[in-house]
């Protein structure tokens, strides 16, 4: 069985959860999350750098 920690309360979990049975953190929401994050941080700086610098 494959073990990794839980990102929040740092609890060993399987890898087969779906979410840690300590603090209950859903692992496939946080995923999701973190991807749109980063890809409107992306949007927004690649934006930027369309304005500044191809005016």
């Amino acid at each position: 069985m494959v073990l990794r920690k839980c990102p929040a309360c740092k609890n060993v979990v399987s890898m087969e959860s779906y979410c840690c049975p300590r603090c209950g953190i859903d692992f496939k929401a946080r995923k999701i999350r973190r991807f749109l994050f980063w890809m409107i941080v992306l949007a927004i700086a690649g934006w930027l750098v369309y304005k500044h610098w191809w005016k």
